[in-house]
Parts: structure tokens; sequence; C-alpha cells
């Protein structure tokens, strides 16, 4: 597990390095790394819950014959969940990034808050997805959440980066 936590990190890594010699560092960055920072904090938190806390559960209902109930309620909560926060999180987006970086000015604000509201969304999904993956874990089903979640990360970026890309020319 901590080859992959080594690999992610240097995914990450790479994804900042990318980031900063394709558009430089520009209000527009600013904007952009002002936008996901509280969502991304948000998706940790989330993922992390699902990987220290949900799996364990999960290991230990196996054995119980309602252990289809107590899967089905995970989902059910963590849909629940991930709507309440995105909800909130897309509601909020212009108040939190004021907060955060007051000196982006008005213009950059509202890029600001336009990117966490598209990362608001993408909050929602990794909660679902998170506890899905816990299911597979406590499954003992490890390669196929891995492989089903490896083409969602640089295809979103990528089609970030071209947007961006376009409107910075």
């Amino acid at each position: 597990m901590s080859t992959v936590s080594v690999g992610v990190t240097l995914v990450s890594f790479s994804n900042q390095l990318v980031i900063a010699m394709v558009f430089g560092a520009t209000r527009h960055t600013d904007a952009y790394q002002v936008g996901i920072s509280v969502p991304l904090m948000a998706m940790g938190i989330m993922t992390g819950l699902a990987t220290q806390v949900l799996v364990p559960r999960l290991v230990r209902a196996r054995a119980s014959p309602a252990y289809e109930r107590v899967a089905g309620s995970c989902i059910a909560s963590f849909a629940a969940i991930a709507v309440l926060i995105g909800a909130a999180g897309w509601l909020t987006s212009r108040t939190l990034v004021s907060v955060i970086a007051p000196a982006l000015g008005p213009g950059f604000l509202d890029e600001a808050a336009s990117v966490a509201r598209v990362s608001w969304c993408n909050v929602a999904v990794v909660i679902v997805m998170s506890c899905l993956v816990a299911l597979h874990n406590a499954s003992k089903q490890f390669l196929l959440p891995l492989l089903a979640n490896m083409p969602a990360y640089p295809g979103w970026r990528c089609s970030r980066g071209s947007g961006d890309r376009r409107r910075a020319s």
C-alpha cells in the first residue's frame, strides 16, 4: 500500500509541476488553486474516513447475516452525506473563496468560485466512490477499485487544462 501512496504523491507533485509550467504564476492559477483547496481537503477527509472507519466495520460485518443491510445502509448514508456536502460546498463556494483569498479581487474571486463549484460536485462523486472502494477493500478486492479510478483523474486534469489553455491565449 505504501508503494501506491508514493505513486499517488508523485503523480500529484507532477500534476502541480505541469500546472506551473503550462500556466505559470498568474492570477488565474491562483484562482484555480484557491478554488480547489477546500474541496480537496474535504475529499481527503471523507476518503480517509471511508478507509479508516468504514473498512474495519464492513470487515467485521461480513460474517454477519445482516451484511447486505449494513453495506446498503453504508452506501445510502454516504450518498446522503455526498449530496449534503456537495450542495453545501457548491452553495457556499463564493463565500469560502472570499474568506480564503480576499486579495484575489472580484473577477478572480468569481473564477475561483466557479472552480470550487465544479470541485464540490467532484467531492460528492468521490464520497460515494470512497464508500464503494471501501466495500471492495472489505471484500479483499483491491485491484478493481484501483483500475476503475485511474483514468478519471488524468482525464479530468486534461480536460480542465485544455480549456484553460484556450482562455489564457
